[in-house]
């Protein structure tokens, strides 16, 4: 058997030419550089009278300058048709791999043991198992037991015989049935005439079987197929005529979405005019694709369409189908016809609008939630600013009032209190924006504890009286249990307090009434803060605890602050397991309540 060292055709004697070739180039430029060292060497007692000598150096470097010349150029000339003739044989060796690869029938290339190096797609399918995983694994474990011992000794004849060998036997793929399978084995080579492996032909023969089967009822079996799909279809005649509709169809309540009665003998283009009559709002579009096809201007066409009605009938979303047309001339002899095929895609475009709907979502609540934080650190850079010049006001307005600078008259001294009032105002207002600031980045720490309510809330009520007296409202405070406990932060609840004190005391008319009260249940205790204002209308009391929201609450009430107050109260008291809401009547006051975790019996005070 003669023998191949390799799959690729290759010009052996072309590239022992080149080899010669470049072979004697190499001598000559050799023998080039001998000479140039042995000039390079010469002494001038070796070099003869002038001027004789130096022409003779010239022209003997000059020659060799033209030989090196000559030899630079056909080195280039070769080098260039080396290269050539690898790219080439490059391009071969990968059209012969992509045949390897991509042939239906299974190649597989083994060591001389039969061990797995190489396989291709169609071999892999064969043995029902990924291509990697067929690597290293000897091929006899997928033959039947059986067969075994005729595969090795044909194994062994290719590999020591030189013998291309054919028969067949049973195969077991993972997973599946065993089948009859074709192996053809032949040996390989390598340069040196040598055996490398074996190459492997498998072929599955129990096809053989299914084909002759479709062969005799091809026709029974494409309509089981056909009968089997959840799409609609029909075979339309080239005058329009339905010639047969599959199993789908025919068990459709409204085939294709569109139509009442559509049975074998109906024309599909009048069918599709009754259900333009009827307010189908796709049945004009299916009647242009289908006509299209009929007419031969195109030899297949695809659309979309909804089965809703767009006579005005109102459809929710969930009653609208969606259906994907298919039409396809049949290519043959007469007479012609056509495949219709509709699919329902409601699923698919329903799924796809909820992903779209994620999408967004989570884009718009990343966008949010960016603002957010650009937001929060404006407003920590812009306090921080201000807080600078605002204790230096205060620090001099201070120096000034107390003689540092010399006597003050009474009415200069009237002035640095307004001074000083206002820088206390400017400075409120800062710290708020520093509050929120850090409740909206999350940086408030809460430590709950048990704090007695009556204590939390008299104490406030003590900050604010005098406030309170120069506006000529009354503070009154009235706790059923005065020994009622709360699980709270103090500082926290103390700032919450205060906050809502201070915003009774700014939309309240002088000569009103605050009203504090405490009360508890079996789990929750709850502080109330009633004001005798003139109330929040309905349509404005969700927005109060929004930020930066001041309601305009009529003439007599203070538009001082800059409305964060409630919103910062209720995200402390949220923080404590607790809340803050509001009920107030236009005319009537309003009560803003502060719920919060009742102490459990047992727990000792702080």
């Amino acid at each position: 058997m003669e023998k191949r060292s390799s799959d690729v055709p290759h010009d052996h004697t072309r590239d022992a030419q080149t080899g010669a070739d470049v072979d004697r180039q190499s001598r000559r430029l050799a023998e080039a550089r001998r000479r140039i060292a042995a000039l390079t060497r010469r002494t001038p007692d070796d070099v003869a009278a002038p001027p004789a000598a130096p022409r003779a150096v010239a022209d003997e470097l000059s020659a060799l300058a033209q030989e090196l010349t000559v030899a630079h150029e056909q080195l280039r000339s070769q080098t260039i048709q080396l290269e050539q003739a690898r790219q080439l044989l490059d391009s071969e060796r990968a059209h012969f791999r992509e045949l390897f690869v991509l042939s239906p029938e299974g190649h597989i290339i083994t060591d001389g043991a039969g061990v797995v190096r190489e396989v291709n797609r169609g071999a892999a399918a064969l043995l029902n198992l990924p291509a990697d995983y067929l690597i290293g694994k000897p091929l006899a474990v997928f033959v039947d037991e059986g067969d075994r011992r005729a595969f090795r000794v044909r194994v062994y004849r290719a590999r020591q015989e030189l013998a291309e060998e054919a028969w067949t036997c049973t195969i077991h793929p993972r997973d599946a049935e065993p089948m009859r399978a074709f192996f053809a084995v032949s040996p390989m080579f390598d340069a040196n005439g040598n055996v490398s492996g074996l190459r492997w032909l498998v072929r599955d023969v129990s096809s053989q079987r299914e084909g002759a089967i479709w062969e005799r009822t091809p026709a029974a079996v494409l309509r089981s197929a056909i009968d089997a799909m959840s799409t609609h279809v029909a075979v339309v005649a080239a005058d329009a005529t339905i010639v047969t509709t599959n199993s789908a169809w025919r068990d459709a309540a409204r085939p294709a979405g569109l139509f009442t009665a559509a049975t074998a003998g109906a024309n599909y283009l009048e069918l599709c005019d009754a259900a333009i009559r009827d307010g189908r709002s796709g049945a004009a579009l299916v009647r242009s694709a289908v006509a299209e096809v009929l007419s031969g201007r195109e030899a297949s066409t695809e659309a979309q369409y909804s089965d809703v009605r767009s006579a005005g009938a109102e459809t929710s979303e969930g009653d609208e189908s969606w259906f994907t047309l298919r039409v396809t001339r049949c290519e043959g002899p007469e007479p012609t016809l056509l495949v219709v095929a509709h699919e329902d895609v409601t699923a698919q475009r329903r799924a796809q609008a909820r992903e779209t709907a994620l999408i967004g979502e989570r884009s718009a609540r990343a966008a949010a939630e960016q603002a957010n934080r650009a937001k929060s650190e404006f407003l920590t850079t812009l306090s921080h600013e201000l807080r600078t010049p605002l204790n230096a006001i205060a620090g001099y307005a201070q120096l000034l009032e107390m003689g540092v600078r010399g006597p003050v008259t009474r009415q200069q001294a009237e002035d640095l209190r307004r001074i000083l009032r206002s820088e206390q105002h400017l400075l409120g207002l800062i710290n708020e924006l520093l509050s929120f600031a850090r409740v909206e980045r999350g940086e408030v720490t809460v430590e709950v504890v048990p704090v007695r309510a009556n204590d939390a809330v008299r104490e406030v009520i003590e900050l604010v009286e005098p406030l309170a007296s120069v506006k000529g409202l009354g503070v009154s405070l009235r706790c059923d249990d005065p020994a009622l406990v709360v699980m709270a932060d103090p500082d926290k609840l103390r700032q919450i307090l205060v906050n809502l004190l201070s915003n009774a005391l700014k939309f309240t008319p002088s000569g009103g009434a605050i009203h504090v009260t405490c009360d508890g249940d079996q789990g929750r205790a709850m502080i109330a803060v009633t004001d005798t204002g003139i109330g929040i209308p309905h349509a404005k009391q969700r927005d109060v605890f929004d930020p930066f929201v001041q309601v305009a609450r009529g003439a007599g009430t203070s538009p001082e602050g800059i409305g964060l107050g409630l919103a910062i109260s209720r995200s402390l008291a949220r923080a404590m397991n607790g809340d803050v809401t509001l009920r107030s009547e236009p005319g009537q006051g309003s009560t803003f309540e502060l719920t919060l975790t009742r102490e459990s019996r047992g727990t000792a005070l702080s």
